[in-house]
C-alpha cells in the first residue's frame, strides 16, 4: 500500500481496477459481522467496501477508505478513517474530478 493514493469517486473506480485509491463518502452502514461496509461515494453511487477483520470501532457518518480496488470495484479497505457527521461530498466531488483533469496541481496524497 505504500506510495500515492489517487483521490477517486465511484465513476473513476473502473480505471483504477487492481490499484490503490483513497475514496469518501457516506457510511450507509456496516454489514453483519463487521466485515463490510455500503458506502454513497461523492457522486451519489453505492459500493462496498471490504474489511480484512471486523470493524469494531464505530464510524462516523462520513468516512475516507484506502484501499485496493477489486474488479467489481468493490474496495478491499488497507484503512479507515472517520470524518464526522457533516461533510460537503459534493464540494469534495468536484476537487476530485478537478484532480483528474489537473494532475499536476493536485498530486495523488501518499499515506
Amino acid at each position: 500500500m505504500d506510495g500515492p493514493k489517487t483521490r477517486v469517486n465511484f465513476s473513476m473506480l473502473p480505471k483504477h481496477a487492481g490499484q490503490y485509491v483513497c475514496v469518501v463518502g457516506k457510511n450507509l452502514g456496516v454489514g453483519p459481522g463487521g466485515m463490510t461496509l455500503s458506502l454513497e461515494t461523492s457522486d451519489q453511487q453505492k459500493m462496498t467496501a471490504h474489511f480484512s477483520k471486523p470493524q469494531k470501532d464505530p464510524l462516523s457518518a462520513y468516512v475516507e477508505l484506502v484501499g485496493k480496488v477489486g474488479p467489481d470495484l468493490s474496495l478491499q479497505v488497507e484503512r479507515a478513517v472517520s470524518f464526522g457527521s457533516e461533510f460537503d461530498l459534493d464540494a469534495y466531488n468536484e476537487v476530485v474530478q478537478l484532480s483528474a483533469q489537473l494532475p499536476a496541481i493536485f498530486p495523488s496524497s501518499s499515506y
